[in-house]
């Protein structure tokens, strides 16, 4: 399979992997052909990428970190928690506490596995689509960071509901409103509730709501700073995976902690197997595989060889 990023000129490619509404109802199923008007749907639900069958990648898998089921039901759950809170300002939330702590004893990380949710996602379960990313994006960083389980189980927790103030409040007061529903839940761990609070602080003191910097941000949402705006990089603006992945380095020195920034560098793959990438000799080919701890440099399929970028120092992938 090759992932491609959704455009004319991919018409009459053949899914892969099937996508899905808000509901759990397939838009666009597996093998089925991208027309001009499919294309334009899955753009207006906001999917910009898909993974599609082409010859010559037949051997190239790749496995979701949680099967798209349990996605779904990960979205379901968030999704009633906000309708809960809208009505009777609280949530229960114990589904969703049961729900982590299941995904977390069968979670597969691996480096071909991604690490973004797209096949469901779309503009009416963005924000819990991209909680759902932020809290998979922040268990790679706590697992590398050799987390024990309970501690790795806050964390996920707390960056699964990072956003939940959303319910609300729409602009930046939603960090107050978030720490303010979750320290009311006798089941969330104040290191949990804390990242509703300070997601949104940078280490330079000019984030919000609180200005704090340095030591007074809490490694758990300092972790969550991160995954936050690598997503909605991704998500929002559009970017590919290196795009964000170099804005998100930019402003390493002034937003995120230089520590935490070192982790998210090894083990955030930014080029996902099956994309389409250039080499600096000419060759176009597919990534392949990776190659752990260092994802700029994976292994490239061509059409004539696979090219292991850790093998071959004088090769890189040059952006296109």
């Amino acid at each position: 399979m090759k992932l491609i990023f959704l455009s004319d000129k991919h018409v009459g490619s053949e899914l892969s992997k099937p996508v899905y509404n808000k509901n759990g109802n397939i838009v666009l199923n597996k093998g089925g052909k991208l027309s001009d008007f499919a294309i334009k749907k899955l753009n207006g639900l906001g999917i910009y990428s898909a993974y599609v069958e082409e010859e010559g990648t037949e051997d190239i898998v790749v496995e979701d970190v949680i099967d798209v089921n349990t996605q779904l039901k990960c979205i379901q759950l968030l999704e009633e928690a906000f309708n809960s809170i809208k009505k009777n300002g609280y949530f229960d939330e114990s589904q969703i506490t049961n729900l982590l702590k299941e995904i977390l004893q069968n979670l597969s990380i691996s480096e071909n596995t991604l690490s973004v949710s797209n096949g469901v996602r779309n503009i009416e379960n963005s924000i819990y689509v991209h909680s759902l990313n932020v809290a998979i994006l922040s268990a790679i960083i706590g697992i590398n960071l050799n987390y024990n389980y309970e501690k790795l189980y806050n964390l996920v927790l707390g960056a699964f509901l990072h956003d939940i103030g959303y319910a609300l409040s729409d602009d930046e007061n939603h960090t107050v409103k978030g720490i303010d529903i979750l320290r009311n839940s006798k089941g969330i761990n104040v290191t949990s509730y804390i990242i509703a609070l300070q997601h949104h602080e940078r280490v330079d003191g000019l984030g919000y709501p609180n200005q704090q910097n340095g030591n007074d941000i809490y490694e758990f949402s300092k972790i969550v700073a991160i995954c936050n705006e690598y997503d909605n990089l991704i998500s929002k603006k559009g970017l590919q995976p290196f795009e964000a992945f170099e804005e998100i380095i930019g402003k390493s020195s002034t937003y995120f902690d230089e520590n935490i920034i070192k982790v998210f560098k090894k083990n955030i793959y930014i080029y996902p197997t099956g994309m389409e990438v250039k080499l600096s000799s000419g060759d176009v080919g597919v990534v392949y595989q990776q190659n752990k701890y260092m994802p700029m440099r994976p292994i490239v399929k061509t059409k004539d060889k696979h090219y292991n970028l850790l093998e071959e120092l004088t090769l890189f992938i040059v952006n296109k």
